[in-house]
């Protein structure tokens, strides 16, 4: 026997050596083990306890041990109690209080009975509970089984839904059933088109839906487009009135930094505050270009030669550098430079090897960037 062993079996032993255990105690402990032995009998030795092994049920060899103990408290103390109410009887001066001794007399005996029938009840509970738990075990197990099916199934079907309408890779499962839980319902699909579609906020629906909004927004996006450079062509002064009156994502600026500091509306200043971004990069890296020199457009320092070539060759990029320094950003920029839909997700414990395989198949049938 190795000496971890032994060290185990050592507080079992300390426990079956409680006198507090009765007999009902012992019945549990055969319960446990499902099986039996005399514990009375001269070859309930260590050796047996080994074979039986009883290392294995400490836990529970420990708790029955421990109620044998509170148990034995409580009838100490009740025959203490009987003791005392017999004296008080045999005394002569009695007499006196005979009906409250009388009374507490048959309190006592009342509580032991009651006791009695307490333990009686728990160790036949104890008993179905045992039963029960292998019943439920194997309950539980099919149940198990059952749902994992249910899931596959439920995949397969969000699966059909995303090869229907690509963007909804986008969208994590919970979102797709609430989504189709209210298929009658079209406004359901409101909340979560922000995550769809970029710069859509909300849609006035009637018959087109789904699986036209995309050529609905690249024909509306186009027309944008076209109106806007037509309506620039023709101012001579300042571009003010034009940036109010056009999306940020079809008009340029060349310095607003006064109207910012105005009393603007809200999507008005957004709008801005990103033009002036766009605008303030650009020239920062005409001036750095301009200092190094470059003046071939296929030089490297061009900052976004390395992605668009891969974009090009439908290849991936990975710009790497410390937190902080505008990889996301730089490629966000890109996108709406390019018009493109940039998708940025942030990786945490749950996003599994299925979440960025959804991602990276939407990905590929909408044909965008992500980062």
């Amino acid at each position: 026997m190795k000496i971890e062993q032994f060290m185990q079996i050592i507080p079992v032993i300390t426990d079956l050596r409680n006198p507090a255990m009765r007999d009902r105690h012992w019945r549990q402990i055969y319960e446990e083990l499902e099986r039996s032995f005399d514990h009375t009998s001269a070859d309930f030795t260590l050796e047996k306890i080994i074979s039986l092994k009883m290392d294995h049920y400490a836990g529970s060899i420990c708790e029955i041990s421990g109620a044998a103990s509170k148990e034995l408290s409580i009838e100490q103390t009740l025959d203490d109690s009987q003791v005392i109410l017999s004296t008080m009887r045999a005394c002569c001066f009695v007499k006196a209080f005979q009906r409250e001794v009388d009374q507490w007399e048959q309190q006592l005996s009342h509580m032991l009975d009651v006791i009695e029938m307490i333990l009686t009840v728990q160790r036949n509970w104890i008993y179905l509970e045992v039963q029960n738990l292998r019943c439920l075990l194997e309950n539980l197990s099919n149940m198990s089984t059952k749902l994992e099916e249910i899931l596959k199934a439920l995949d397969v079907y969000l699966e059909n839904k995303r090869q229907i309408f690509p963007r909804f890779y986008f969208l994590s499962n919970d979102d797709m059933l609430e989504i189709l839980g209210q298929s009658q319902n079209p406004e359901a699909m409101q909340p979560h088109m922000k995550k769809c579609f970029d710069n859509i906020k909300s849609l006035q629906l009637d018959k087109s839906w789904l699986c036209d909004i995309e050529k609905n927004m690249q024909s509306t996006l186009k027309a944008y487009l076209n109106d806007c450079l037509v309506d620039l062509r023709k101012i001579t002064g300042s571009r003010d009135k034009w940036v109010k009156e056009w999306p940020g994502q079809v008009s340029m600026l060349q310095s607003y930094s006064e109207m910012i500091h105005a009393d603007l509306p809200k999507l008005l200043r957004l709008k801005v505050v990103a033009l002036v971004t766009v605008e303030v990069h650009a020239r920062d890296v005409i001036d750095k270009l301009a200092k190094t020199g470059c003046s071939d457009v296929d030089a490297f320092e061009w900052c976004y030669m390395t992605l668009t070539t891969a974009l090009h060759l439908h290849r991936g990029g990975s710009p790497k550098g410390p937190a902080g320094t505008g990889k996301t950003e730089t490629v966000k920029d890109l996108g709406k430079s390019l018009g493109m839909f940039v998708i940025v997700v942030n990786c945490s414990e749950g996003l599994d090897y299925k979440s960025m395989g959804r991602v990276f198949s939407g990905l590929a049938q909408v044909r965008k960037m992500k980062v």
